[in-house]
């Protein structure tokens, strides 16, 4: 059950990680113009993504506990960090 669990964070931090890189230069949630700043920052998001995304992968077949909790906490700290930046990008 765990497997399964694990494979499907990945599969989302992995699909969350493809729309970060693909709107990285415009067209972010709405947003059509992105600052140089906001685009390299976007970019290493879409990079912690796929690492949270490994390391759940990872944590699937493994299945030991710090590496779920390593996966949880990377996914979760990317994505709650990138929706507390989100409104500095609307300001520009």
């Amino acid at each position: 059950m765990f497997r399964l669990i694990f494979i499907l964070f990945a599969l989302v931090l992995f699909a969350l990680a493809a729309y970060v890189a693909a709107h990285r230069r415009a067209n972010f949630l709405g947003i059509t113009q992105l600052t140089e700043a906001a685009q390299k920052e976007l970019t290493r998001f879409a990079a912690l993504f796929v690492i949270a995304g490994v390391l759940a992968l990872l944590a699937a077949f493994f299945l030991t506990s710090w590496l779920e909790a390593l996966a949880l906490i990377v996914g979760a700290l990317s994505a709650g960090v990138l929706g507390l930046r989100v409104p500095a990008y609307l300001n520009h």
